[in-house]
């Protein structure tokens, strides 16, 4: 008997292995899916703009709005198909849509990392020239040793030159 109880705790186990890692990807909802609002627009076509924070409250209005949805046409329509008639089957599903859209914003995630500013090394520094006037700009970055960069930046346009190395420096710029 022992055997047998053994045996139908570990099939039930199965079930909450999942349920730490959920959690843990569920509470991210409130803390970095809204960091990485912040850097979307959060246009809703003519329907206006959400605010990162205004994600929060939608979470508790699809859920009082999707469950009689799910509850009298959704599942219904595939209980006609004889999909998804067992509980244990719509948490599969439920799982299943879960983790792909964790995949999903881990995507995208990895998509708006190529837009994030790229910080210099230690030790190193970034200079940011921007030309905001209608005409051409010519600089040029000298030290104690010579010519360092030299460049032409174009009216209305900027340019950053990365990894400079400690030291002092001269800038010569040029308007035409």
């Amino acid at each position: 008997q022992l055997v047998e109880d053994v045996k139908c705790v570990l099939r039930v186990l199965v079930l909450y292995l999942p349920l730490p890692v959920w959690w843990a990807l569920f509470d991210q909802t409130g803390s970095r899916w809204t960091f990485q609002a912040t850097r979307m627009n959060g246009v809703v076509g003519n329907a206006g703009t959400i605010k990162p924070d205004q994600m929060q409250v939608i979470n508790p209005l699809l859920i009082l709005f999707l469950l009689p949805l799910f509850d009298k046409i959704i599942y219904p329509a595939f209980a006609k198909c004889n999909m998804l008639v067992k509980p244990l089957q719509r948490m599969t599903a439920g799982g299943i849509l879960t983790a792909s859209s964790f995949f999903i914003s881990g995507f995208l995630e990895l998509e708006m990392m190529k837009t994030y500013a790229k910080i210099p090394a230690v030790g190193f520094s970034d200079l940011h020239f921007m030309n905001n006037i209608p005409c051409h700009v010519s600089i040029q970055l000298t030290n104690g040793t010579g010519l360092i960069h030299e460049e032409t930046i174009n009216d209305l346009e900027n340019m950053v030159l990365r990894d400079l190395e400690p030291g002092k420096y001269s800038l010569d710029m040029e308007v035409s």
